[in-house]
């Protein structure tokens, strides 16, 4: 296991926003978009990859334009707490963890922490982080609201999602695993090919999506789609060819899946 190395939130009085307040700087986001734009990923020098906000016309509100990001398998980079109007981003190549407000100013700053997946805890806000050093090896945090960190554990997820109905945690990687609040270990099982890179949880029942995902150099590998029960029965399997899944999409009037 590697563990993460924080030395804790840093306070909003000592972070700058990257941009003046805009004229939507007090609108409510619809969709946040965060761009891989800047072609370097040097950690020396200052990047330009962009975090933008739309609101419900497609009308933008904000960007800011200051992160160093990289693209790849998983990478669940943003995480959305609307009722507690808060956005997590997290820099994976530059080892950042950032909690902003819904018009984009930082509420405070972990540096030095190994994350690429983030998911919040929709009843108590907390934010929960996976990352390690591959794909295969590392940890799951999780953090407060004021990015006290409270716990861990050895699970290393490359996409999460939470689950309303049963008051759970879906982490997906080279394992499928369904977790309590309290760490608890109630599904974990390997996959037979390579990985599962996205999931996302049905609000109306607590089944769950699953975007498992080819690799070249493991023959037993396949591009599939699964659908589970909330106590990981398989309900669907659907094979996908070479049309690999990037991420998945519960939608939670009908169950369906984008």
């Amino acid at each position: 296991v590697q563990r993460f190395e924080s030395e804790g939130a840093v306070s909003v009085g000592e972070l700058a926003s990257s941009e003046d307040a805009g004229p939507n700087d007090h609108a409510t986001p619809e969709v946040i978009l965060f761009c891989d734009s800047d072609p370097s990923f040097d950690r020396e020098i200052p990047h330009t990859d962009e975090l933008i906000a739309y609101g419900p016309l497609g009308e933008e509100l904000w960007r800011k334009a200051q992160f160093n990001i990289s693209a790849g398998v998983g990478h669940q980079l943003v995480a959305i707490d609307s009722s507690r109007n808060r956005i997590y981003v997290c820099e994976n190549t530059a080892d950042r963890l950032w909690a902003l407000d819904a018009s984009g100013n930082p509420v405070w700053r972990i540096d030095d922490i190994d994350t690429d997946c983030l998911v919040v805890d929709r009843s108590t806000g907390n934010l929960w982080c996976s990352g390690g050093g591959n794909l295969q090896y590392g940890e799951t945090v999780v953090f407060s609201t004021t990015g006290e960190e409270l716990t861990s554990w050895p699970f290393r997820a490359i996409a999460m999602d939470y689950d309303s109905v049963t008051d759970g945690f879906w982490l997906a990687g080279y394992q499928l695993i369904k977790l309590s609040r309290e760490g608890d270990v109630q599904i974990r099982e390997s996959v037979d090919g390579w990985c599962y890179d996205a999931i996302s949880v049905c609000p109306l029942d607590g089944s769950v999506w699953i975007g498992e995902r080819n690799h070249p150099d493991r023959s037993a590998s396949r591009n599939r789609l699964w659908l589970r029960a909330a106590d990981g029965s398989v309900m669907h399997k659907i094979e996908l060819d070479k049309n690999d899944p990037r991420t998945v999409a519960s939608l939670a009037a009908s169950g369906n899946v984008l």
